[in-house]
């Protein structure tokens, strides 16, 4: 007789999670199969993934369901069960010697064997009319693994009496558990599978790995922190050149790129050329890493008590060495914003050694209180003078993605006449009269060459924006540019646009030029390593990604000039 296993559901109840998994998708752009396991469909563990939060599931039986045929219609009814594939291997892996080993010394292999999480299916009566039954766990072993990524291995047996059994299936399954319900931007409730919002697989792999181990939220905020500032300088450094301007962070609603920030670690070629990041990137990742595992961390900024800057103390942006001084327009962080709240910044390393004399004594903050005046804390660490403050009505949400329908953006709380201060609005040209507006198509294509350079990636950014990336036809690897243009609906609207984006510059160095030779208004630091302008209902940003830049504008004289034939 023939048994056949159809398919297997773990989140059989998408609304809820006290009994099953919660809802998940791969990434971006990819959802999960459902029933997760599909006969002939599924080939490995990471194609069969689940996930379970601790605190939902304490003192509850876990369960699945499963759609199990048989070819002989005169069997009304089978017991199905499962084995642990961890500790009993199934003859055809090992041969028949080192199964009978196994089954001789089970009692030391299971103690030497890491077991499945999930436990064993419980021996269940099914019958022919069952479409998926339900079979309950036991010897679930998720609360003593803890928060992590585990391998589960099923072999399938079925018996026609509930005493003799026959394998008649082998399963592998991924298995996430994290502290509780991932929340923040992330819907783990959500019963469409096209939301975007679902928990992500490709986040999961990392926060519950870099999280192993921890057993409360302060844990967590820890082990991430640490881990996203241990990326540097391998796969990201702060984005000094650029004036600290964010690169995952899009703007207008300001959202977090997450899926290309899983790109560029998992090595993907197109988004290796754009490892910078500033303060708002990292808190982002920190954020959305520490949400997924069920700690609500927001993301907040802090400004200065004395505009328009504030000046560090002795400090290690990511991916970076140590300086002794430097100045910011504002701070992002994974933060809830109170003076007694704690912070955790992965962008920049404190020092301890409050002197500034000698070597530094490097301090992360993972999880350390802001402060009060006078306390020794974060505030106190970061900034001169403890010139800086929480920014009311900070960020509050960001949307995981760039295409949710329902991303409600960030509400940043702008200063916009300081911003107007700073960047001496007073001076900018209105837009020529009787210019037709830019649609929303390529201003440049894949594959361009123009003046030496080639379009190495082009993509629209949802809903507004358009990206590229370029570099040297003669050197593609020292010298890479990258193109962000932003479309606004006419130019009173690229004029907002503009002040939005000049108030992500995280440092100051960026100049009004009142005598540019493109755009209508421009914007750029000294040696013209970044130059950011608006033409008619347009806003292109254009930024050095390598860490040896060169001056600008002939590109953007270039890009000025596309648009001018729009």
């Amino acid at each position: 007789m023939e048994v056949r296993l159809e398919a297997i559901k773990f989140n059989h109840q998408a609304t809820s999670a006290t009994n099953d998994g919660f809802s998940i998708r791969h990434n971006e752009t990819r959802a999960l199969r459902s029933p997760e396991w599909q006969s002939s469909l599924t080939g490995n563990s990471e194609d069969s993934p689940a996930a379970y939060a601790l605190t939902e599931i304490k003192n509850q039986t876990l369960s699945i369901q499963a759609r199990i045929t048989w070819s002989d219609v005169g069997v009304n009814r089978l017991w199905i069960r499962t084995v642990d594939g961890n500790i009993y291997p199934e003859r055809t892996d090992i041969g028949r010697f080192l199964q009978f080993a196994f089954w001789l010394f089970r009692s030391v292999v299971r103690r030497a064997v890491v077991p499945n999480v999930l436990g064993v299916v419980e021996a269940t009566e099914i019958k022919q009319t069952d479409d998926f039954k339900m079979l309950c766990l036991k010897d679930v072993r998720l609360h003593e693994a803890g928060i992590g990524v585990f391998e589960v291995i099923w072999r399938w047996q079925f018996s026609t009496d509930g005493n003799r059994w026959t394998d008649f299936e082998k399963t592998k399954h991924r298995i996430y558990s994290v502290l509780k319900l991932p929340t923040g931007a992330w819907q783990p409730n959500s019963d469409n599978p096209a939301n975007t919002q679902l928990p992500w697989t490709g986040v999961l792999e990392y926060a519950c790995r870099w999280a192993a181990g921890a057993t409360c939220e302060r844990e967590i905020a820890n082990k991430i922190t640490r881990e996203v500032n241990n990326l540097g300088p391998t796969f990201v450094h702060y984005n000094d050149v650029s004036l600290g301007s964010p690169h995952y962070t899009p703007n207008d609603p300001p959202r977090f790129d997450c899926q290309r920030f899983l790109d560029l670690l998992n090595g993907a070629s197109q988004n290796s050329a754009d490892p910078n990041v500033n303060c708002d990137d990292c808190a982002a990742i920190v954020s959305s890493f520490v949400s997924v595992l069920g700690y609500a961390l927001p993301v907040s900024a802090m400004k200065p008590v004395t505009p328009p800057k504030f000046f560090l103390r002795r400090h290690q942006k990511i991916g970076l060495g140590w300086e002794d001084i430097d100045s910011f327009f504002h701070h992002t962080v994974a933060w809830r914003g109170g003076d007694d709240d704690e912070v955790s910044d992965a962008c920049i390393r404190l020092d301890a050694n409050e002197t500034g004399l000698g070597q530094p004594v490097p301090l992360l903050a993972g999880s350390l209180r802001f402060g009060r005046s006078g306390e020794h804390l974060y505030r106190h660490l970061l900034a001169l003078n403890e010139n800086c403050q929480y920014t009311d009505h900070s960020t509050r949400f960001r949307c995981i993605g760039l295409d949710s329908p329902d991303c409600q953006g960030l509400d940043t709380d702008i200063d916009l006449e300081l911003i107007k201060r700073i960047y001496e609005h007073d001076k900018w040209r209105e837009p020529r009269e009787n210019q037709p507006l830019a649609e929303r198509n390529l201003l440049i294509k894949r594959g361009q060459v123009f003046d030496g350079w080639q379009v190495t990636t082009a993509r629209f950014v949802p809903v507004n924006s358009a990206e590229f990336i370029i570099s040297r036809c003669d050197a593609p690897t020292e010298n890479v540019l990258r193109i962000d243009v932003q479309f606004a609906n006419d130019s009173a609207d690229a004029a907002e646009a503009l002040l939005r984006l000049l108030a992500r510059f995280e440092k100051p160095g960026l100049k009004f030029r009142k005598e540019s030779p493109v755009g209508d208004n421009a914007f750029a630091d000294d040696p013209g390593f970044v130059i950011l302008f608006s033409r008619i209902n347009l806003i292109v940003l254009i930024r050095n990604l390598t860490q040896t830049p060169i001056a600008l504008w002939t590109i953007a004289r270039f890009i000025d000039a596309l648009i001018l034939e729009i």
